[in-house]
């Protein structure tokens, strides 16, 4: 289907790479688990991509 989004096997790999680092280790692991644990609870903040990027760029700026 033209105009379709289709997954590269390059976006695939850095996927699973993410994926992979992500359960690298128990406490990554954990830390995951516990934070999908709190946002499936209810108690994650809903935030704009253009107020996240809003703060990103107010945070490099205060840190020069």
């Amino acid at each position: 289907m033209k105009g379709a989004s289709t997954m590269t096997k390059k976006n695939k790999a850095t996927k699973l790479d993410a994926t992979e680092h992500l359960m690298s280790t128990p406490a990554n692991e954990k830390a995951l688990d516990e934070s999908i644990a709190e946002l499936e609870a209810g108690k994650g903040i809903r935030i704009s991509l253009e107020d996240l990027f809003s703060a990103e760029e107010y945070s490099k700026s205060i840190e020069k």
